[in-house]
């Protein structure tokens, strides 16, 4: 939202830059930068293993009804 709407290639690769950006200069921190890397490293599996649940979720097909014995 701060960045503005924007829809393209150059856009996501200006906000994926300042993001780099700003969690190097949090990796720098003399005695927090390998907590930032522990919780960006923890919050990067968890969205992982999300997209991996949802997709295997929409993927699995309904099965109802096919023990009626008609």
């Amino acid at each position: 939202k701060l960045l503005g709407d924007g829809i393209g290639m150059g856009p996501a690769v200006g906000r994926l830059a300042l993001g780099l950006a700003i969690l190097h200069g949090l990796w720098i921190l003399p005695y927090f930068g390998w907590l930032i890397r522990v919780l960006v490293i923890v919050w990067g599996l968890g969205a992982m293993a999300l997209a991996i649940h949802k997709r295997a979720r929409a993927r699995a097909p309904e099965v109802v009804g096919t023990l009626s014995g008609a």
